[in-house]
């Protein structure tokens, strides 16, 4: 079977409906590889996803495929559909009365040509990495086998990814659901060969229940110009979508300004119930801006900690236990803060088990994702649960005066199936339980915004499209790689050896629209080597706030003095890494940056696309402390190879660019370029150019004019770097 126009070929088996072939007529390039052929589709009953026997029909039209499965005690059908550059894919599954299948793969895409060194996949997995040679280490379990979205911590942040060829060719894969219902997209080794699927199911996981797939599964052809081209196809879907549809952060201004416009660093983990008034102010003094601070979770009346135990019932959280000398300092400093909760988790070992019991989510088995979701979690769309999130933070805020709420293990880190049919969704509930989410959190923000006369900023751990409208800020560790573990931890020795890189994706795709990140997992000590200054520029280059973190070690000897474990909520050894203040003046640049000359671009731009340039390499070293004594990461240390110079750009909304640029390396760095107003995507105009430097003295930046951009010029520029130095070019 064959479906063609003058762009792209598919063909499919007769006797079983499998894709066979998928050809770029254009270029010539076949991206399925034949032999080993895979499966037409795989469904789960009760365990792991499984082909089953079945018998198989077919029918034709002039531009699509209509398919038909049956197999015991079920029927999937699908519609293959021409584009003018890809293909479209439908299905839905409808159970026998009594039958079970509760999810089911399709279509499956494999095995993919293998482009070896060349090869690149891009994948909105921890909101975005880049794979090379994707065949030589992702596995045929875990890791991307299932990718569920939405979720982001083992899963997917966004509905799309990409594999190609550096400039050669490649296909786009997305799933254009805007009703964010519970899906995978998955990439996997199956049969010695590179194969993408996507997968759909537990919308209702009940007997003689119909999975329907009403959205289109596109793949497309593509250049092979990099992991952006794919991303500009999916950011104008995504644009229209209704978790865009409030407008971006700067039409919503008025809500959570702060984050944006007042704050240029921030910490996660300083302890909350114990006196940490001398690292407050010491941050503040030398990074020279206010910080944000999300503080320890050892606040609540029975303490949260990591691995002994967190709150159960309402008398466990409330009443409050802040150290009254940090808040004051915060205040002192023109500062802010945020408590940390775990949000729906409960100690089902403390306060009133039997009372939290009936409200907890129900997990499968196998969960269908590389993360077991070992937790006690209340399920969002219970209305105990609700009621429950709403007051709970709302004394919370009556009684510590709280800038912001900060939820861990939450809506971006968890699976959306609960299969609990008591808590008002359907067995597995999917797009019920990523509403339910939604619900708890516009309630909570209505409910602290009458308690306190004005917008209070919610916040989580990780981040999805989805929830776009509801979530101010996220923390996430990634870009401090391989300097930090969590969300990449499936790949940790790609992550380390450079083989896998974290890349921007989700801040491309939704930068303007989306929550601050919280991002570094850093230690102003100069024991994790040079590669800090390399993490420092990526983070706000590429949009975020740095973030010095706590959680798993010390903080910074200062006047021979480190925090002792014995007060954690997580019993650390000592280190003695004494406090530098030289690497704090080093974040206090980039933090003049992002409130100054550069907020309209880094708090607010939209993320584009920087000039052609040739950027040298450097290698830098790191040393990793800040984790569990027990996990492979601790203590771990070497060298990685990266650019020697970050560089990023933005566009403000109103036709003017910027051009960021960070010396990471110890020694004096030139770069030449061109840029215009075509190279750049400008609209036609003369625009001004100057050239801003200085951030490293506090008020006294110095601004070069370059004179003015015309309309047809193609006009070279030259910049001039000193070690650790960082430079704005801006044209408008």
């Amino acid at each position: 079977m064959i479906l063609e126009n003058q762009r792209i070929r598919l063909t499919a088996d007769e006797v079983t409906g499998t894709i066979t072939g998928l050809l770029d007529k254009g270029k010539d390039r076949e991206y399925l590889t034949g032999g080993n052929a895979l499966p037409p589709f795989r469904v789960a009953y009760d365990g792991e996803m499984q082909s089953e026997p079945f018998t198989f029909s077919a029918g034709m039209a002039e531009n699509a495929l209509s398919l038909t499965w049956r197999m015991n005690g079920a029927v999937l059908t699908a519609e293959i559909a021409l584009l003018e550059a890809g293909i479209s894919f439908r299905a839905s599954l409808q159970n026998d009365p009594g039958s079970f299948v509760k999810a089911y793969e399709y279509p499956i895409l494999g095995p993919l040509a293998d482009y070896g060194a060349q090869g690149c996949l891009a994948h909105s997995y921890a909101t975005g990495v880049l794979m090379r040679d994707p065949l030589s280490f992702i596995p045929e379990t875990g890791g991307l086998r299932y990718a569920p979205y939405p979720e982001s911590f083992s899963g997917a942040s966004m509905q799309f990814f990409t594999y190609y060829e550096e400039g050669k060719g490649g296909l786009y894969f997305a799933a254009l659901d805007g009703e964010a219902h519970q899906k995978w997209l998955n990439v996997y080794q199956d049969n010695g060969g590179l194969a993408a699927s996507h997968m759909t199911g537990f919308e209702n996981a009940a007997p003689g229940a119909s999975i329907a797939m009403n959205y289109d599964f596109v793949i497309r052809l593509t250049g092979g110009n990099g992991w952006q081209e794919a991303a500009d196809l999916y950011k104008s879907w995504a644009q229209q979508q209704p978790w865009c549809a409030l407008g971006t952060a700067k039409d919503r201004r008025g809500r959570a300004d702060w984050i944006r416009e007042d704050v240029g660093y921030c910490t996660f983990g300083i302890n909350a119930g114990h006196d940490r008034t001398n690292w407050l102010r010491r941050y503040r003094g030398d990074i020279g801006t206010p910080g944000f601070h999300v503080l320890g979770p050892d606040w609540t009346n029975t303490p949260q900690t990591f691995g002994w135990g967190v709150p159960g019932d309402m008398c466990d959280w409330v009443p409050t236990k802040f150290n009254e000398n940090n808040l004051r300092v915060i205040r002192e400093n023109g500062d802010y803060f945020a408590p940390f909760e775990f949000d729906f988790l409960v100690g089902m070992n403390k306060s009133n088990p039997e009372t939290l019991r009936p409200h907890l989510q129900k997990f499968p088995k196998p969960t269908f994702s590389h993360d077991r979701y070992t937790f006690n979690m209340l399920c969002p769309c219970d209305g105990f649960s609700k009621d429950f999130h709403r007051e709970r933070d709302v004394t919370v805020l009556r009684e510590a005066g709280v800038d912001a709420m900060y939820y861990d293990i939450s809506a971006n880190n968890l699976i959306k199936i609960c299969l609990d049919d008591t808590h008002g969704h359907r067995p597995g509930g999917g797009k019920e339980i990523v509403d339910g989410y939604a619900e708890v959190y516009r309630d909570t923000a209505e409910a602290l915004a009458n308690e306190a006369g004005k917008q209070i900023p919610l916040g989580t751990e990780m981040m999805n499209e989805v929830y776009l409208p509801y979530l101010d800020f996220y923390q996430a560790r990634a870009w401090g790689q391989p300097c930090s573990t969590l969300e990449t931890w499936p790949f940790r020795e790609q992550m380390r050896l450079g083989q896998m890189r974290m890349i921007p994706l989700f801040d491309y795709v939704y930068h303007e629209y989306g929550a601050v990140r919280m991002d570094g997992w850093g230690k102003l000590v100069a024991e994790i080597g040079s590669l800090f200054y390399y993490t420092v520029a990526r983070v706000y280059l590429w949009g975020g706030l740095y973030e010095i973190n706590h959680e798993y070690s010390p903080m910074e000897e200062i006047d021979g003095r480190e925090t002792d474990g014995q007060e954690h909520y997580f019993h650390f050894d000592p280190q003695h890494c004494a406090y530098v203040p030289e690497r704090a003046a080093y974040v206090g640049q980039f933090a003049r940056l992002r409130l100054k000359d550069g907020n309209p671009y880094l708090a607010y731009g939209r993320m584009a696309a920087p000039p052609e340039m040739t950027i040298p390499e450097t290698t830098y070293d790191w040393y990793h402390y800040n984790h569990g004594q027990k996990d492979p990461s601790y203590k771990a240390r070497g060298s990685y190879k990266a650019e020697a110079l970050v560089v990023s750009a933005f566009t403000d909304g109103e036709g003017a660019y910027a051009l960021f640029l960070a010396n990471s390396g110890g020694e004096p760095r030139k770069l030449n370029f061109s840029v215009s107003n075509r190279s750049l995507r400008l609209s036609e105009g003369i625009r001004a150019m100057r050239l801003i430097t200085g951030f490293d003295r506090e008020d006294a930046t110095s601004t070069t004019d370059l004179g003015m951009l015309r309309q047809e010029e193609d006009r070279t520029v030259s910049v001039a770097l000193e070690p650790f130095g960082l430079a704005m070019l801006e044209i408008k």
